[in-house]
């Protein structure tokens, strides 16, 4: 006995053929084929927008059920200008205008903003469907759609989470919903999985202190040399490896040397020597091999003068789209360089301003998405005591707040900010890592998710590595590494 095939019962042939018909035979076949596939307009509600419109008009205070509902003007498709003239009015604070009599009041108003809203989204999923079904059919080619498409979605996506933005929320939303945040923490640390909120950066005792990479902004500042660079670096490809998909904005190297970096990084190799030819090609590839496996979800961006926080945004939607994914680890390589390059800040005479409002509108980028930014920023010469002034003979590093430099005050918007120094907690270990490796602290100075604290690293300058000094081989601390992979 064969299986039932289910899907005929939806067919009929009978009513496909006179579609095709009309279609055939109408006097302009394009423009009826234009009406058939516009899905947007099958989810629109004319008589719901009217009676929002409605109860919003005739209520005995305007300004306070427009606060309660808080409409959009994307809810309204057949009504916007009736919308956009009550909402005028209601914001200038002068009489809003009548509706035609026939428009009857909505019982529930906020339930029919609801149904609004439902439509609204959609609509949108409409859309994106509209553009496959161009590719489909022919109208234009199917990648080109598929790309679209996908971009769509993602910025559907994103809507879905902004949703609550700029509304106003009680308790008896809130509670439900922390409540419900918490069980699937307890459910996850009970299967398993990992008790941190972030993203973790594979330095365990930062992440401890830090929680992870959490939504919003993080800074790791430090002047020159120190590190900043591989730190960012070796937390992108550990995210990448924790299936966390990447988005890596570089602006001091080229995506192929941060390759190169990443590659000899993994491989105990010298990116120095590998650009000099002075390491066997089978040792390079095989690293480059390790690189690209590692970090499949990593996607580099060359930063330019056109490319702002929106595009940014845009770039970072569908890099998580294309893995199913709901977070993506953002990461700004560095924020300076990118307030002072990119044409979005050109109107700003000032750095400062420029550097306080950079990090401002990538911060609002990462909390639009849900997604945790890290943002490598340097330090000024005096605030991070470095540079070889005479008044600073012995160079110790600082983890001041206000050691950013040209930060405005972008240290107290900033959600979590660390510092790479010098040894601050114990001067004496600089001595004992052997050149060219360095000691370093990485010291969280705010932290806006919980407590502040310090972590002695060594940096292998040479291999391109940041760890705690237990991780090491401590029997090649010293070694020069080149040519000696463990390959």
């Amino acid at each position: 006995m064969g299986q039932i095939n289910l899907k005929d019962e939806h067919i009929d042939p009978q009513k496909e053929r006179a579609v095709l018909a009309a279609l055939s035979r109408t006097e302009d076949p394009p423009r009826l084929y234009d009406d058939l596939i516009n899905l947007k307009d099958e989810h629109i509600d004319p008589q719901k927008e009217r009676a929002v419109l409605a109860a919003l008009s005739r209520t005995e205070d305007p300004p306070r059920l427009y606060d309660d509902l808080d409409p959009s003007e994307k809810l309204f498709a057949a009504e916007l200008q009736a919308f956009k003239d009550l909402k005028g009015a209601i914001e200038a604070g002068e009489e809003v205008p009548a509706v035609p009599d026939g428009w009857t009041p909505a019982q529930d108003p906020t339930g029919a903003v609801r149904d609004l809203k439902a439509l609204q989204k959609r609509r949108r999923a409409a859309e994106v469907q509209e553009i496959l079904s161009d590719g489909i059919g022919g109208q234009r080619p199917i990648e080109g759609a598929c790309e679209e498409a996908n971009d769509a979605l993602a910025d559907l996506q994103s809507e879905f989470r902004e949703d609550n933005a700029g509304t106003l929320r009680y308790p008896e939303d809130l509670v439900p919903e922390m409540v419900s945040e918490a069980e699937e923490a307890r459910k996850r640390v009970q299967a398993g999985g990992d008790a941190l909120p972030g993203i973790r950066s594979g330095i365990d005792d930062f992440d401890e202190i830090l929680g992870g990479f959490q939504e919003g902004l993080t800074i790791v500042g430090g002047g020159p040399g120190i590190g900043k660079t591989t730190f960012a670096l070796q937390a992108a490809r550990h995210a990448a490896e924790a299936d966390v998909p990447v988005l890596y904005v570089t602006y001091e190297n080229s995506p192929k040397d941060l390759t190169r970096k990443g590659a000899c990084s993994i491989a105990g190799l010298s990116p120095r020597a590998v650009r000099r030819g002075q390491v066997p090609t089978k040792k390079v590839r095989k690293a480059g091999k390790r690189w690209q496996e590692k970090t499949r979800r990593l996607a580099l961006v060359k930063g330019a003068a056109d490319l702002t926080t929106s595009r940014i945004q845009s770039k970072v939607k569908r890099h998580a789209a294309r893995f199913g994914a709901d977070r993506c680890l953002i990461i700004l390589d560095y924020l300076q360089l990118f307030a002072k390059r990119s044409e979005e800040f050109e109107y700003l005479s000032d750095q400062r301003e420029r550097v306080q409002k950079a990090g401002n509108r990538i911060r609002a980028v990462g909390m639009s998405l849900g997604a945790p930014v890290l943002t490598i920023a340097s330090q000024s010469r005096k605030g991070g005591n470095y540079g070889g002034d005479d008044a600073q003979e012995n160079e110790t590093g600082s983890a001041r707040l206000d050691s950013l430099k040209e930060s405005g005050d972008l240290e107290y918007s900033a959600d979590a900010v660390a510092f790479l120094t010098p040894p601050i907690s114990n001067p004496d270990r600089a001595e004992r890592v052997v050149e060219p490796n360095r000691a370093v602290d990485l010291t969280v100075a705010k932290n806006r998710h919980g407590e502040t604290g310090r972590v002695e690293l060594v940096f292998r300058q040479d291999e391109g590595t940041m760890m705690p000094e237990t991780k090491h081989d401590e029997t090649n601390m010293g070694a020069p590494t080149g040519d000696g992979a463990p390959f």
